[in-house]
């Protein structure tokens, strides 16, 4: 699974999530420019209650990442009128070359063991050798796998990602031809 984690934060535009706790609650954001041009990019950031799924917070942003390097897109931004250990934060953005909606790594309370995840109504659907995902409440690590000991050359383009409510993720698989795909997640099965 850490190969896909590493792959999703090494694309050539993303953005990360930084929470502190000190005297209140706060997030920093910041985007990753990896191309050689400085871009526009329209983003979203959200805060959702893990237990409802409700969207609690969302703030639309306009950052211009400076080519090469991180960019600050908001510091200490105030979300202590949250109750922070029911709130996930994510930024979902367009992608400003190929126009792909994307969303960043989530920042989830810690430490998560004591985040407790029932009822993350999970639904999956195989189209092919095409597997769509979607939850009714943030889900922590989706991991989708073949019924059966035998997973030889089985091929995912994503595992291992979070989902939030509304979003379907869509993975491209090879080698599943009408096997039964599975999904477990942190908390659930």
């Amino acid at each position: 699974m850490a190969w896909y984690a590493i792959a999703r934060e090494l694309r050539d535009v993303t953005f990360g999530l930084a929470r502190h706790e000190d005297k209140t609650a706060s997030l920093d954001v910041w985007g990753v420019n990896s191309t050689l041009s400085s871009l526009e990019v329209d983003l979203k950031l959200q805060l959702i209650s893990i237990q409802s799924g409700k969207i609690l917070l969302e703030k639309r942003l306009e950052s211009k990442l400076l080519s090469n390097q991180s960019t600050e897109v908001l510091k200490e931004f105030d979300i202590s009128q949250l109750d922070s250990s029911d709130v996930v934060a994510s930024i979902v953005y367009k992608h400003p070359i190929t126009g792909s909606m994307l969303r960043s790594s989530a920042d989830w309370p810690q430490p998560l063991k004591y985040i407790h995840f029932p009822n993350r109504q999970v639904e999956l659907s195989v189209h092919g050798e095409e597997v769509r995902v979607r939850a009714e409440r943030p889900t922590k690590g989706i991991i989708l796998e073949v019924g059966g000991d035998d997973d030889e050359g089985i091929l995912w383009s994503d595992n291992g990602f979070d989902i939030m409510p509304g979003e379907t993720v869509i993975v491209q698989s090879r080698g599943i031809s009408g096997r039964r795909v599975l999904a477990s997640w942190y908390g659930g099965t």
